[in-house]
């Protein structure tokens, strides 16, 4: 927790509001109430409302990497990487009404262009250079590629789990990157 506690709750409160409501329909004041925040505070400590935007995105980051530092607690890349594909299961319901927090959040910001946009560019690499570790570890030559197409199934699956509102999808797809990574051996190049 930041040292400032106002703060994190300010911060807090909007990442949630974000990925519930979207960050357009978020106003200020309505995040410092969902903080219990006296709304004149909010401008101590966020000049503006990107100000705000990229403390969530930086906090996103954060949550990012801790996730991926418990998932490196896993026995080896191959555990890791099942870890991986299977996070998103706990959460179904949640990624059928609101997606990814951080796939709607970066779509969101880039239909308005600007250095808000620019700074979620951050998040997604984070997955993709620790992915890229754990197939090099695994002995694939092409681990680069194997990130970006494990990556993309998961967000992909997460998006129509959101568009059709059922997390079946993501329980079919978790099921065949399961498959596929369970049947990875040194040095296959085989795709996603």
């Amino acid at each position: 927790m930041e040292a400032n506690p106002k703060r994190q709750r300010l911060i807090d409160a909007a990442k949630t509001m974000f990925y519930t409501r979207g960050v357009e329909p978020s106003s200020l004041g309505e995040i410092a109430r969902a903080a219990e925040v006296p709304p004149g505070n909010v401008y101590y400590h966020f000049k503006t409302k990107d100000a705000l935007i990229e403390a969530v995105i930086a906090s996103h980051g954060q949550d990012i990497l801790e996730g991926l530092a418990r998932l490196n607690a896993q026995a080896d890349p191959r555990a890791r990487l099942l870890a991986f594909v299977r996070g998103g299961l706990a959460h179904g319901e949640q990624l059928a009404r609101y997606g990814c927090p951080y796939g709607t959040l970066c779509a969101e910001l880039e239909k308005t262009p600007g250095s808000v946009a620019d700074s979620a560019t951050v998040l997604f690499p984070l997955y993709l250079h620790w992915l890229e570790r754990q197939f090099a570890g695994l002995g694939q030559a092409d681990a680069a590629d194997l990130a970006l197409d494990t990556l993309a199934a998961v967000q992909g699956a997460y998006v129509i789990t959101h568009s059709t509102r059922s997390p079946q999808y993501l329980e079919r797809q978790v099921a065949r990157l399961e498959g596929w990574i369970q049947g990875l051996e040194p040095g296959e190049n085989i795709r996603a």
